[in-house]
């Protein structure tokens, strides 16, 4: 439990550094230090949710899995173009 804040907190902690870092080069910096940033959270996330999801195989466990993460991308890539 403990491992896993840590790792939460330095994703908290680089984020907040990569805006600190957009306000003092602009764009510059932001640019490569943000997908860092998600990436390392979505690599932490993907790292502890798919063994859970290997436990049950069941076919209607996977449909739902797979429709829940490929909502959760559509959701991701519309918000690029909200932003």
């Amino acid at each position: 439990m403990l491992l896993n804040l840590a790792s939460a907190s330095v994703a908290i902690l680089g984020t907040a550094f990569s805006l600190l870092a957009d306000y003092v080069a602009q764009e510059i910096v932001t640019t490569s230090l943000d997908p860092l940033t998600a990436g390392g959270l979505v690599y932490l996330a993907a790292a502890d949710l798919i063994p859970e999801l290997q436990h049950d195989r069941s076919l209607q466990a996977q449909f739902v899995q797979t429709g829940l993460i490929a909502i959760g991308i559509a959701g991701m890539g519309l918000l690029t173009f909200i932003e």
